[in-house]
């Protein structure tokens, strides 16, 4: 059961794209 509720959180969990563009502004902020 806590294998498929870990799986409906993550298709819940979509904001992939803003996590990438999060990394990106953080690599612009090192250089």
């Amino acid at each position: 059961n806590l294998v498929k509720f870990r799986k409906r959180l993550r298709k819940k969990k979509r904001k992939k794209k803003r996590q990438k563009k999060q990394k990106k502004q953080k690599k612009q902020l090192l250089f």
